[in-house]
C-alpha cells in the first residue's frame, strides 16, 4: 500500500500510528491487485491534487516466476483532503487551540451530506463565545466546497477579531471539516 508520510523540515518525516492506505490495491484482476508504488509528487490541477503511481497484478515474490500486468494509474484527492475532522449525523464538535489570525474572513474546505450542516462559533480564550459570532449567530453551511466562507448573520466579517487570540467551534452534523483559513480581500 502507498502510506502518506509528513515532514515540516524535508529532513525528518514522521508516519501517522493507525492511518489507513493512502492509495491501497485494487481490486482483484486490475493492474494494481497486488503490488503498487507511487510515481513521482502530487501535482495540482485546479481543486484537485493528482497522484501518480505504478502497479503489478503480481506480488513482489511473483514478478521474476509468472506472467504480470503492469500500467500506471492515476488517484485524484480534493484540494486539502488529505485528513479531515469528522462528525457523524449524530453530531460532533471541534474546538481548536488558540490562535490569532489576520485577515477579514474565514473560509472553510467542506463536505456535508445532504442533511449535515456546520456552524461556527468564534470563542475567547476561557471558551466564552464573543458577542456577534455565537453558535445562534453562526449561519448553518450545507454542501461540498472547497472554498466557502463562514457566516454569522449573513455577515463574513471577522475583522474586528484579528490580532485577537481567539478559538474556533465547529459544531458538525455529517461532515468532513478538511481546512480552514482567515483570508484578507475577497
Amino acid at each position: 500500500d502507498v502510506q502518506l508520510l509528513t515532514s515540516r523540515d524535508g529532513v525528518n518525516w514522521y508516519k501517522p500510528p493507525g492511518r489507513r492506505p493512502f492509495i491501497g490495491l485494487g481490486p482483484q484482476g486490475t493492474f494494481w491487485s497486488s503490488t503498487i508504488w507511487p510515481d513521482g509528487n502530487a501535482i495540482r490541477v485546479g481543486d484537485e491534487l493528482w497522484f501518480y503511481f505504478a502497479g503489478l497484478d503480481v506480488s513482489h515474490k511473483e514478478q521474476s516466476l509468472i506472467k504480470s500486468q503492469g500500467a500506471r494509474g492515476r488517484a485524484v484527492l480534493r484540494l486539502d483532503g488529505f485528513i479531515s475532522a469528522d462528525a457523524a449525523y449524530t453530531g460532533g464538535e471541534l474546538i481548536t487551540r488558540p490562535l490569532v489570525f489576520s485577515g477579514d474572513h474565514l473560509q472553510l474546505n467542506i463536505d456535508t451530506s445532504a442533511g449535515g450542516i456546520c456552524r461556527v462559533e468564534i470563542l475567547d480564550l476561557h471558551c466564552q463565545p464573543i458577542d456577534g459570532f455565537t453558535l445562534d449567530d453562526a449561519d448553518e453551511i450545507n454542501g461540498n466546497y472547497v472554498r466557502v466562507r463562514a457566516s454569522w448573520q449573513g455577515s463574513e466579517a471577522v475583522g474586528a477579531q484579528a490580532g485577537t487570540p481567539v478559538k474556533l467551534r465547529f459544531v458538525m452534523r455529517d461532515t468532513k471539516l478538511n481546512s480552514y483559513q482567515f483570508l484578507k480581500g475577497l
